[in-house]
């Protein structure tokens, strides 16, 4: 714990379970609430098959680092501008994902639109004249069209006055968009609407482009 933050290690129940690779979680007080420990971030195992991640942790400033393994290996993170309360999904049951948007104070207020892409994050395409790190396909098209309606919750908004925001992929089970084995990427947008200068009516811009965050969809 370091002030108002606390990492919070939790590795795996099993270190020969592929499924459970062990995670991290970073909380901050009044996030969400004052007196509230509010989800920043989540980072999950990015070596397959190692067996102590999350068993030893530490934080420092925007600076997080926990064990990969017993022989002194360790990932190092900085603050990502977003991340998700889980790694998978089952198709067969559905379930709910959080994620956790941070764009930053210089951001304060301004309008996001999270977006998701099953078809990978290269080469991606241009949106408001920034590259977004999303493959356009049928479900880029879903989350772009549905923003904030059925399965999409608050994932078109305005960020609060730190330049955070809470977003949701409420996935009903068997649903039939996306197919088990397949990879989620998302990422969102921080938008600037357009003005008017004399005669000329300026388009809205992108202003800022999160991190990408993996979701797995499994059987």
């Amino acid at each position: 714990m370091e002030g108002d933050r606390v990492l919070v290690g939790a590795p795996p129940t099993s270190p020969i379970d592929p499924t459970d690779p062990g995670s991290t979680f970073l909380y901050e007080r009044d996030l969400g609430g004052a007196s509230d420990w509010g989800l920043v971030g989540r980072q999950s195992s990015p070596v397959p098959g190692a067996n102590t991640f999350g068993w030893r942790v530490a934080l420092s400033g925007p600076t997080t680092a926990t064990t990969i393994y017993d022989q002194g290996s360790f990932a190092i993170y900085r603050d990502v501008s977003l991340c998700s309360d889980a790694a998978a999904i089952s198709h067969t049951a559905g379930g709910t994902v959080t994620f956790s948007l941070d764009a930053g104070a210089a951001h304060a207020e301004e309008p996001y639109l999270l977006l998701g892409s099953a078809s990978g994050t290269s080469p991606g395409f241009s949106f408001g004249g920034a590259s977004l790190p999303l493959v356009p396909d049928a479900f880029l098209r879903t989350s772009f069209s549905h923003a904030n309606a059925g399965p999409f919750v608050r994932t078109a908004g305005r960020l609060d006055e730190k330049g955070r925001a809470t977003a949701r992929l409420v996935v009903p089970p068997q649903w039939p968009l996306v197919q088990a084995g397949a990879t989620l990427d998302h990422a969102f947008a921080v938008l600037r609407p357009g003005s008017s200068s004399g005669l000329a009516i300026l388009p809205t811009r992108t202003v800022f482009v999160s991190d990408t965050v993996e979701l797995q969809v499994t059987p």
